[in-house]
């Protein structure tokens, strides 16, 4: 039976989540709170075939969810800000599977780009690159109204990348991530480069992740607080001067 995640119970979605990675209690433990967030934000028409728990590019902690039109990546970090990937299968240039004694390891390249994830359950990534395998069918028709509402979002692009901007920069603040001057420097460079997109030379929002991850370094002792300030301030050196 076909549930509504966007309405379904914890419970349900518990239960979901336990026939993804075929009650894996690793995978269902510490894949969660990624899969609870995903699954209550996929399109229409969308629905999960399958699902691994690893670490992405040396980060402990993200959830690949295979759905029949996507994959998502979702990491939430020691801050509890979510970072969320979203790719369409079409996308998927190749992949490539490497099992050793204890654990497995996936690197998916997707538009050219390489994103590799260590330590995956043996048991798990088979059934996972199975579906992935499988060739998409050409029978799921995008919704009218979905299209027409894809139209829309294009027209409010600027606008809702710029809130998108503010509300990350506005997080790094709230937790310390960023100083006062800081987050005015950045503040003034998302709103003048909304305007002007001649000053749209970098992309704030990778700068942002990149600050977190960075900090999450921190947490997890591998560098410094002071590595931290020399590292957030070279990347905060890049952004143009908009007066």
């Amino acid at each position: 039976m076909v549930i509504n995640y966007k309405t379904a119970s914890d419970a349900d979605l518990l239960a979901e989540l336990k026939k993804l990675t075929s009650g894996v209690s690793t995978c269902v433990s510490r894949g969660k709170k990624g899969f609870f967030y995903i699954i209550r934000e996929l399109d229409i028409g969308e629905h999960p075939i399958s699902a691994l728990f690893g670490d992405r590019d040396g980060l402990k902690g993200t959830f690949i969810l295979l759905t029949n039109a996507n994959i998502h990546f979702v990491r939430i970090s020691l801050l509890k800000k979510i970072h969320h990937d979203k790719f369409p299968r079409k996308s998927i240039n190749s992949f490539e599977e490497k099992k050793g004694l204890l654990s497995a390891k996936l690197t998916l390249v997707i538009d050219g780009q390489h994103y590799v994830f260590d330590n995956i359950e043996k048991k798990l990534i088979t059934p996972f690159l199975s579906q992935l395998n499988k060739p998409l069918t050409p029978s799921s028709p995008v919704p009218q109204s979905t299209a027409s509402q894809s139209k829309v979002d294009d027209t409010n692009l600027d606008t809702s990348s710029l809130i998108d901007k503010l509300e990350r920069i506005e997080e790094l603040k709230e937790f310390d991530v960023i100083n006062n001057k800081e987050f005015n420097t950045l503040k003034e460079y998302v709103l003048a480069s909304n305007l002007d997109k001649s000053l749209a030379t970098v992309d704030v929002l990778k700068l942002v992740d990149d600050l977190d991850k960075l900090n999450d370094f921190v947490y997890s002792g591998v560098i410094t607080k002071k590595d931290f300030t020399t590292q957030k301030q070279a990347l905060l050196q890049t952004l143009p001067t908009t007066k």
